[in-house]
C-alpha cells in the first residue's frame, strides 16, 4: 500500500468513527428526552393524587391550595383529576368535580359520570349534577 493510500484510508476510518459518534451522541439524547418525557409523566400523576389528596384533607388551607394547583392544569389533566374526584367519599370534594366538570359536558364521558352523579346519596351533589346536565343543550 502507498503512503497516499493510507492516508485517505486514515482519512475515511477518522471519517467514520466521527460518524458512529454522532449517531451514538443523538441516540443518547433522543434517550434523555424520552426519559425525562416519562419522568414528567410520573410526576404529573403523582401531582394530581397529591390534589386529590389536599382537597379530601380537612385543611381549609391545603383546601385552597389544591384549587390553585388545579387550574394549573391542563384541560386534560383537569378532566382527568376532576373525574377521579367524582368517586371520592367525601360529598364536599365530590360536589366541587361536578361544579369543575361543567366546562366538559360535551364530552360523552363526563355526561355518563355526571348522570350518575344525579342519583348520587348526597342531595346537594345529585341537585348539582342536575343542573349542570340541565345546561346541555
Amino acid at each position: 500500500m502507498t503512503r497516499k493510500s493510507e492516508i485517505i484510508l486514515s482519512i475515511v476510518i477518522l471519517m467514520l468513527a466521527i460518524v458512529a459518534y454522532g449517531g451514538y451522541v443523538w441516540w443518547e439524547h433522543t434517550s434523555l428526552e424520552a426519559r425525562k418525557i416519562t419522568e414528567v409523566q410520573k410526576t404529573d400523576s403523582l401531582k394530581s393524587n397529591q390534589i386529590i389528596k389536599m382537597l379530601t384533607s380537612g385543611d381549609f388551607k391545603q383546601k385552597l391550595q389544591a384549587r390553585r394547583e388545579l387550574s394549573k392544569l391542563s384541560p386534560q389533566e383537569k378532566k382527568a383529576v376532576l373525574l377521579k374526584m367524582c368517586k371520592q367519599k367525601n360529598a364536599a370534594t365530590r360536589m366541587m368535580a361536578v361544579q369543575g366538570l361543567k366546562d366538559y359536558v360535551k364530552d360523552p364521558a363526563v355526561v355518563k359520570v355526571l348522570n350518575g352523579l344525579a342519583k348520587d346519596p348526597d342531595p346537594d351533589v345529585a341537585a348539582q349534577a342536575k343542573q349542570v346536565l340541565g345546561g346541555v343543550k
